[in-house]
């Protein structure tokens, strides 16, 4: 199984090829399927309309949302990925959010962390 990452608009016409995984708080009402969730690895309100209304920097936005990351073992959040690879006949999966490509984002500090993730 691979990891990658990507955005909702990106995914939206190829959601047969991967094991698609919510990593985003919600997800778009528009998107074609439902998705399987790792709520562990949401931002969360509080972070996500703080950076997009500007009350705290990006800078801020790693620090806090690399602490939630910290409390979390890679192995189970690897294992659960493996587990949603398997249920979709073991395609590689895809952490999906909303930001396009080159744009700042957490599932770009999720890839950091797990280590062997790449954009699509």
């Amino acid at each position: 199984m691979r990891i990658y990452t990507s955005y909702y608009a990106k995914m939206k016409d190829r959601w047969w090829e991967y094991a698609l995984v919510r990593i985003s708080t919600n997800s778009p009402a528009w998107f074609p399927v439902g998705l399987s969730c790792l709520p562990e690895l949401y931002p969360g309100w509080e972070l996500v309309s703080g950076i997009k209304e500007g009350r705290i920097t990006w800078g801020e936005y790693q620090l806090r949302y690399n602490a939630i990351l910290a409390k979390l073992c890679r192995d189970d959040i690897m294992r659960k990925l493996w587990e949603l690879s398997d249920l979709e006949g073991g395609r590689d999966v895809v952490l999906l959010c909303y930001e396009a490509a080159g744009k700042l984002c957490h599932r770009h500090l999720v890839a950091e962390w797990l280590g062997n993730a790449e954009e699509l």
